[in-house]
């Protein structure tokens, strides 16, 4: 029986071990972000802040952080400014709206930049457990390469006695033929 996984086997295993290292992160993001929501609204006397804004902005500091830290292309950090340049705007706007307590946008910006530092932790331990792997892969490669061809040779050695002995052994019952005639 072989031991080989299936695509799809692989798969659920790949998304299983992705929940079990990313479930922690956005637990911590939930938490924190009750706190600072629960702060907030204990602060901001005349209007209620919002927990799902300020959530999100944790959620969102993390999926930046983690494509920053685990990507090793150069258009990330382009890519990275736009996006906080863009969320800087909404903020600022938001705030000129009043529709949300200053709190609540400061809370948001305090718990993007601090989930951002988390997210980039957590990429770059990705890109390095990557790394690994293929350091690991390409080593095991050279070595199974090795093994087949030390294999081949001894093969190809066997395979060569077992001609001369054939032939030998065709050769002596063709003159014990010959003889009997």
């Amino acid at each position: 029986m072989d031991n080989q996984f299936s695509p799809a086997t692989y798969l659920l295993f790949e998304i299983w071990e992705s929940f079990k290292l990313f479930w922690p992160v956005f637990l911590l993001a939930a938490v924190i972000s009750l706190f600072v929501f629960l702060w907030s609204r204990a602060e901001a006397k005349s209007e209620q802040p919002s927990f799902l804004l300020i959530f999100s902005f944790s959620l969102l500091g993390i999926c930046i952080g983690v494509l920053t830290g685990w990507s090793r292309s150069p258009i990330v950090g382009t890519t990275v400014t736009s996006i906080l340049g863009l969320i800087g705007g909404l903020v600022v706007y938001l705030l000129g709206k009043r529709e949300y307590p200053r709190i609540t946008a400061s809370s948001c910006i305090v718990l993007l930049s601090f989930f951002l530092l988390v997210g980039t932790y957590l990429g770059g331990k990705l890109r390095k457990i990557e790394m690994d792997f293929e350091r690991e892969y390409e080593r095991w490669l050279l070595d199974y390469k090795s093994i087949l061809q030390d294999n081949n040779a001894r093969y190809a050695a066997e395979l060569e006695v077992w001609k001369k002995e054939g032939l030998k052994g065709i050769d002596k019952r063709n003159k014990t033929s010959e003889q009997s005639k």
